[in-house]
């Protein structure tokens, strides 16, 4: 997580599994804009390039 005026940066990592009991990891990003100590606004970005690789 990283802070800079009023934008927090996030990275992280979902992990879930398959019918098959297979384990499938998410890596996403986000931005979220803090105004008045609520989030304002909010940016994600998926690979969603890597979950389709793992499901293949």
């Amino acid at each position: 997580m990283l802070v800079e005026d009023k934008k927090v940066y996030v990275r992280f990592k979902q992990a879930g599994k398959t019918n098959e009991a297979n384990t499938i990891i998410q890596i996403a990003s986000a931005v979220y804009l803090v105004e008045s100590g609520k989030i304002a606004e909010y940016w994600i970005q998926i690979d969603c390039k890597g979950i389709e690789i793992q499901l293949t």
